[in-house]
């Protein structure tokens, strides 16, 4: 059959990642990405002769080319295909599309709402082609800014449908910067201002002399390998261990499983109600464990009342639990969001105004671009 059937305890193995890279124009981006495991890079920019060690590369003069490039990169000794710069490549592509045919295109050289569609459909193709030869894909991007009033906001240069997607399909989004004191940094957490995506824990890490880690990449890939497929491991033994004390018992058992790698928190719409109790007090020989979340309250005889006073006076009681990490707090919100429904607007307000006050107390900030709480830098 076409589809496959993944049981809980089947270890699913990651053996390849699609990483993104951007940043502003001339902080070494396609350098960096030089460092990865064998590659070899389609150089839709034109820039690759101003990059640091650079490896074998691709030069296309118009989409045409691109079945030339197809045959080279899929050659068994490059391991990792370098996309410099998606822009760039979508620029070519829309070039193509409106030469194929002149009713996608506008007056302007732009694309007409249809051929905005005709552009995502085929870069999707393209890119799924690249993915499918099993090897490692980073794509470079230059910075977008993004402003909201006084807010600003950074993401990977995109046009259309396709930013959406190359996101979406993402394992990690990273963004280069230099700061004050002219040290580079690559950063994968999503903050309230850049995009990010982290599915193995990596934070912010600095970006050391390129000379002197020529694989600097290529271990980023391979511990985010590790990482993933360790966990895949985990969840593979704690169903198994359920499994067999559901079996020795007779009844069901409940079972922990494995905690989540250290990755970014999915999106989640915002806390607006009450959080669960704090967890019981430890016995004095036994230190609580800081990675469960607090238990659900006990079961009332009569409901009470939901009023904006009790959530925030709850909140406000719960924040002082000690060990409150920020996994607790985020799952607090995201089970308690339906309660909010049932007060007016001005008390929607109020509360959520004082969970985020909290929040921040405990180093917790609400970032905009995930929709949830993050750590505060």
């Amino acid at each position: 059959m076409a589809a496959t059937v993944i049981t809980a305890d089947a270890p699913i193995i990651t053996t390849q990642l699609f990483t993104i890279v951007y940043g502003p124009p001339g902080n070494g981006k396609t350098s960096l990405c030089q460092t990865a495991q064998d590659t070899i890079t389609i150089d839709f920019d034109n820039g690759i002769h101003r990059c640091f060690n650079r490896k074998p590369a691709i030069r296309l003069n118009s989409w045409a080319d691109i079945l030339d490039a197809n045959a080279e990169y899929k050659k068994p000794q490059y391991k990792t295909v370098v996309i410099d710069t998606g822009g760039r490549l979508l620029e070519m592509l829309t070039t193509e599309i409106i030469k194929e045919n002149p009713r996608n295109g506008t007056v302007n050289g732009g694309l007409q709402i249809q051929g905005y569609g005709v552009l995502a459909t085929r870069f999707a193709t393209w890119l799924a082609t690249v993915k499918a030869l099993g090897k490692d894909v980073v794509m470079v991007c230059h910075e977008k800014e993004d402003k909201d009033g006084d807010d600003r906001f950074f993401r990977p240069e995109m046009i259309g449908k396709s930013y959406s997607e190359i996101t979406k399909s993402a394992d990690l989004i990273g963004y280069l910067y230099i700061d004050r004191t002219d040290k580079r940094h690559l950063n994968f957490k999503p903050n309230d201002r850049h995009l990010g995506k982290d599915c193995a824990g990596l934070g912010v890490m600095p970006v050391e002399d390129l000379a002197q880690k020529p694989h600097f990449m290529a271990e980023i890939l391979a511990r985010t390998k590790e990482t993933l497929n360790n966990y895949s491991k985990l969840q593979a033994e704690a169903v198994k261990k359920q499994t067999e004390a559901a079996a020795s018992a007779g009844t069901p058992k409940a079972v922990s499983p494995p905690p989540p790698p250290p990755a970014s928190p999915p999106p989640a719409s915002p806390p607006v109600s009450l959080p669960p109790p704090p967890p019981p007090p430890a016995e004095e020989d036994e230190a609580p464990d800081p990675t469960a979340p607090p238990p659900p309250p006990p079961p009332s005889a009569e409901p009470q009342p939901i009023t904006a006073d009790s959530m925030v006076a709850n909140w406000t009681e719960w924040s002082k639990t000690k060990g409150l990490t920020l996994e607790h707090w985020n799952h607090g919100y995201k089970d308690c969001f339906q309660d909010l429904q049932k007060l007016p607007k001005d008390d929607k307000n109020r509360v959520w105004a004082a969970i985020r006050k909290l929040g921040e107390d405990l180093g917790f900030v609400w970032s905009k671009s995930s929709v949830t709480f993050v750590a505060k830098e």
